[in-house]
Parts: structure tokens; C-alpha cells; sequence
């Protein structure tokens, strides 16, 4: 009889420690969704490998380790956007820790403003990286994803929207 009842407690108990597990997992991985901030709902950026406008190969592997802004490119009147990048870049660069920027796209107009050291110009985008930023919600020119050091999209964010950019510029600085 004595037995019977301790199993009963047990099954309770271990009953409530995963309700409550389940509970906490959960909210953890919801919690930043409403301010579109989170490992969660967007993914790992897809594999690729493009020609950058100096003529290099540059892939995937290379996006490991460092924190990402990326961008599509297909119209003019980007620059204002690389201009948004950059002043956050300068912003948030702290000793040897750094915002890289990646562009996909061939506008001519975004190939001809000077490379800073930690931006990449890809010439064309592959069907993968495309359907990323369509899954990511980051349908029109303008909207850049950001990545973590673990190539994870942590975001999106339409920087001609001033709440974005605040948004951006403070997500960047907690990956940072």
C-alpha cells in the first residue's frame, strides 16, 4: 500500500517537473519573436558559394565566427541603407569584436562605393540564399537579415523604418 502511494507522488511530481519544463522551454524560445528578435523562427543562412566583386570566392564557411548584416541588393537606391550598415558598424565595434556586411546583387551603383575592410560584394545570389530572405519575411530591396556567429538569422529588419534601425542597432550590440 505504502508503495503505491509513493508511486503516485512520483508520477506527480515528475508529471509537474515537465509541465514546468515545457512551460519554461517554451517561453525561452518565444520570448523575443514579438520584437522579431530570435534564433527560433528564422533558421541557418543556407550554403552558398559567389564571386565577390574583387574577383574572390567566398561561401558559407566563412560567415562562421562573426556577427552579420546581409543584404539583397536588385534596385537602385541602396546606399542609403550601406550608409545605415556602416554607422552602426562604427558604432558597435569594440576591440577585436566587429559587424561584417554582405551584400548579394549586382547593382552597379552599390559595386561602386568603396569597400570598407569587413564588407563583401557578392555578384550574383544563389536560389538557396534568395528563398532564405523569402522565408525570412525579407521580401523587398532594403530589408537586411542579421546573423550570428553561428550563421543563425537572428532577424529582420527594414531599415528605412526608424524602429528598425533602433531595433537593429541594439540586436547588434547584444551579438556583439
Amino acid at each position: 500500500m505504502n508503495t503505491s502511494r509513493s508511486l503516485k507522488n512520483d508520477v506527480i511530481v515528475w508529471a509537474l517537473i515537465m509541465c514546468c519544463a515545457a512551460t519554461i522551454a517554451f517561453v525561452l524560445l518565444r520570448r523575443d519573436s514579438q520584437r522579431r528578435f530570435g534564433a527560433v523562427s528564422y533558421g541557418a543562412f543556407p550554403a552558398f558559394d559567389s564571386k565577390t566583386a574583387s574577383g574572390d570566392v567566398f561561401n558559407a564557411h566563412g560567415l562562421k565566427s562573426h556577427v552579420w548584416a546581409v543584404l539583397r541588393v536588385k534596385a537602385a537606391g541602396s546606399q542609403a541603407i550601406l550608409k545605415q550598415i556602416y554607422d552602426v558598424q562604427h558604432m558597435t565595434v569594440s576591440g577585436k569584436r566587429y559587424m561584417n556586411v554582405l551584400t548579394f546583387g549586382a547593382d552597379p551603383q552599390v559595386l561602386a562605393i568603396p569597400v570598407n575592410r569587413f564588407h563583401y560584394k557578392m555578384l550574383d545570389i544563389s536560389p538557396a540564399v534568395d528563398q532564405a530572405f523569402i522565408q525570412a519575411g525579407a521580401k523587398k530591396d532594403g530589408q537586411v537579415l542579421l546573423l550570428d556567429q553561428s550563421s543563425v538569422i537572428r532577424g529582420v529588419y527594414d531599415l528605412t523604418s526608424p524602429d528598425d534601425f533602433r531595433s537593429f542597432r541594439q540586436d547588434v550590440s547584444r551579438l556583439l
